[in-house]
This record gives C-alpha cells, structure tokens and sequence, in this order.
C-alpha cells in the first residue's frame, strides 16, 4: 500500500511540476496527521527525489511559532 501511495504521489507531482512553477511548497497535514504524515506517505521522498529541499517543520506552541529545521 505504500508503495501504491508513493506511486500516486509521484504521478501528481509530475503533473502539478508540468503546470505549475513554485520555490516553495507548504506540506499541511490532516487534524489527526502530523509532520510525520508526509515521511510514511512517501510524499517527502518523491519531493526530495524531485530537487526540493527539506527546509523543516514548523511548530506551533502557546508561545508562537518555530522552525525546526531538518537534519540531513
């Protein structure tokens, strides 16, 4: 199933890529999702594999918001 959801993901970022030009793209999960959301979809690695790069997560807190920037 993951591998189908992989699939699928790379088919509609080639398309949306063919018809849209963007330097940034904003990932924002379902209420019960989070960031990790994204890395078990497969979502992050199509991305990467298309030459985005990761930037982070933001964060948000009673306190503001954060960038937790990504590690390798």
């Amino acid at each position: 199933m993951k591998r189908v959801n992989s699939m699928i993901a790379g088919v509609l970022l080639g398309l949306v890529s063919c018809l849209a030009q963007a330097e940034v793209a904003v990932l924002v999960h379902g209420y019960l999702g989070s960031a990790d959301s994204w890395e078990q979809s497969g979502v992050n690695s199509v991305l990467v594999a298309e030459g985005w790069k990761r930037a982070g997560i933001l964060r948000a807190d009673p306190y503001g918001v954060e960038l937790v920037p990504v590690i390798g």
